[in-house]
């Protein structure tokens, strides 16, 4: 009964972890592409843990206690990946942003939580102004007086 199950657990992750190469190679940005490889790639992990504590369970229960320390790695290699993927794209995904590299969708929320008086690489180098309508009012200056 538990080969079944890992069976499926394993083809669950192969199946995730697929998605995310086919991602790798057919989204359109790198923002996406970031997101399908951490996020697929931490279910592929999720399910092929899944199923090494239940191989492991199974041969604990037979009576051969020496897996009981696969189910501690497992569980580990799991809570470890989990925290340190997510944490790790998000960084990399902002400062990206931070570089210019911009997503291509037309809603960017991050682009208005930066602090105006950061350097905008698309502005050559030159500090980024806070927009005022249809004025740009460059930071160090009040009032668009010259």
């Amino acid at each position: 009964m538990s080969e079944i199950a890992i069976i499926i657990l394993l083809a669950i992750a192969a199946v995730f972890s697929i998605l995310g190469v086919i991602g790798l190679f057919r989204l359109p940005d790198f923002y996406t592409r970031t997101h399908s490889a951490g996020l697929v790639g931490s279910f592929g992990l999720l399910f092929t843990a899944a199923a090494v504590i239940v191989f492991a369970a199974g041969e604990v229960a037979a009576g051969n206690s020496g897996y009981v320390s696969f189910i501690f790695h497992a569980v580990f290699a799991l809570i470890i990946v989990l925290i340190t993927a997510t944490t790790s794209t998000h960084i990399i995904a902002r400062s990206a942003h931070r570089s210019g590299n911009y997503p291509i969708a037309s809603v960017d929320a991050l682009k208005d939580s930066l602090n105006p008086a950061e350097t905008d690489v698309n502005q050559g180098g030159k500090k980024a102004g806070k927009q005022d309508g249809k004025k740009t009012v460059k930071a160090g200056k009040k009032g668009g007086k010259k």
